[in-house]
């Protein structure tokens, strides 16, 4: 549900900021409303036609100003400075070949270089959350979408668990993930459909900071839907995901459910849905993670949309899922989001975005080998220091560590204001603000955001 509302909300010209999603979890499982197939059509405003190919390009400039760079908790001291100006060009280009109606080939693709004046290590490659290949065609009443979607994460904020020292390093989070996938819709009815697809994910770090995060996922989804009337949809949905890590630190496992959906429009400008699923996990002790917990119960996602008038738009996201885990098998994330969107005029907009979560880590331990323990000098002997609470496995001689199960509870804001000058040039001004408060002082921080935007079409 949180997507579509994303969706609809970015068709709104005053939207700007939201808060970043991170393709390394699972923060929604895709359980999109009935699918209807979409026709494939031209560019509007492109830049080079032949025959039916059509293309676009666009460029931007991006610089942003961060106050907290390694997400340090107040009062941590640091060697340095904690914040930072990042400076981000990226190109962007569009190509479309309809065939026919419902048959055709679309790529969407952003590519950026991020430039930090401070931190030069975390300098990278961005690829925009756009980036996209699919290929539709039909087969008697089935339509199959062949996709690629690339993208890539640079924002150690958007995991729940995470928390810094100060040191930007800590918390280099420069990822790129790639998924290909397969997906069918078959409508024998106008109002039955049922949907299903199959899809392969690649994750990896480019950085060594999250390299237990590396992983390899395989996703499986099936669903009907049934209109029973113009203003109401029924369904079942399910998912099935797996998830293998090539390093032996978080263990293999698997996340599935299954449950009902409803989707009401009551009116042009009022969309409500709920689906709630019967969630269970299944991890293997394949990783040097300690943690035999296991999660089985419900999951749901709301969501509920207004046009409050013409040029006014809000919206409401209220969800609770299970997400693959950092340091523990699972991580149970309750999220509500806000945001309302005005464009003043044509060309003028200011949007509003807030949100909550709260996440809390299924119980886990790691698992180190004494040698990698820090030692004091005691009488010319070396003492191994355990940490609290610590113990070791007579079974394999490693030493157990306790991850803390306490909940993490963020809260974000952003402000955001975009303007149209001319045709071909826009303009995005943004701030934004995240607050990470825990019952360990030293884990929360607070992170202040400038972003400025300059858009050119060619």
């Amino acid at each position: 549900m949180p997507e579509l509302i994303r969706r609809m909300s970015k068709e709104e010209p005053g939207e700007f900021y939201t808060p970043t999603d991170d393709p390394s979890t699972d923060f929604a499982i895709q359980r999109d409303l009935p699918y209807r197939p979409t026709p494939v059509e031209p560019i509007k405003d492109y830049n080079i036609k032949m025959g039916q190919w059509t293309a676009k390009f666009d460029s931007s400039l991006v610089a942003q100003y961060n106050d907290n760079i390694g997400l340090g908790a107040p009062g941590v001291a640091t060697t340095g400075p904690t914040d930072d100006f990042i400076i981000t060009p990226s190109v962007g280009m569009q190509i479309a070949h309809p065939i026919s109606r419902y048959n055709g080939f679309r790529f969407d693709i952003s590519l950026g270089y991020a430039s930090h004046v401070n931190f030069p290590q975390l300098d990278g490659l961005r690829v925009g959350p756009r980036s996209s290949m699919d290929f539709h065609f039909k087969v008697g009443d089935v339509t199959l979408t062949l996709y690629d979607e690339l993208s890539s994460s640079s924002d150690a904020s958007t995991r729940t668990e995470v928390s810094g020292n100060g040191n930007p390093s800590s918390v280099n989070f420069q990822r790129l993930v790639n998924t290909i996938g397969l997906s069918a819709n078959w409508n024998p009815t106008r109002t039955f459909s049922l949907t299903g697809g199959i899809s392969y994910g690649l994750d990896r770090g480019l950085s060594d900071a999250f390299s237990q995060l590396n992983r390899d996922s395989r996703q499986f989804n099936l669903a009907a839907y049934q209109r029973v009337h113009t203003t109401l949809t029924l369904g079942l949905t399910s998912f099935y995901n797996d998830y293998t890590y090539p390093q032996r630190i978080q263990n293999d496992g698997a996340i599935y459910g299954v449950g009902p959906l409803i989707a009401w429009h009551p009116s042009h400008f009022i969309n409500l849905s709920a689906a709630i699923h019967y969630t269970v996990t299944q991890f293997a002790k394949t990783g040097s993670i300690m943690d035999a917990d296991e999660y089985a119960g419900l999951t749901y996602d709301f969501s509920v949309s207004h046009q409050i008038r013409q040029r006014i738009f809000h919206s409401l996201t209220f969800s609770k899922n299970i997400n693959t885990g950092y340091g523990s098998n699972f991580t149970d994330l309750l999220s509500v989001g806000y945001q309302i969107g005005w464009s003043m005029n044509s060309k003028t907009g200011v949007s509003l975005n807030t949100s909550f979560q709260q996440s809390k880590q299924s119980a886990a331990k790691f698992g180190l080998p004494q040698n990698q323990l820090p030692f004091i000098l005691l009488g010319g002997e070396e003492i191994i220091q355990y940490p609290a609470g610590s113990s070791i496995d007579p079974s394999t001689g490693l030493v157990l560590i306790p991850v803390t199960g306490e909940a993490a509870d963020i809260y974000q804001v952003g402000l955001g204001f975009t303007r149209q000058l001319g045709r071909r040039m826009n303009l995005g001004l943004g701030v934004s603000r995240i607050i990470r408060e825990t019952a360990v002082s030293a884990q929360g921080y607070t992170q202040n955001t400038v972003t400025l935007t300059f858009g050119y079409r060619f």
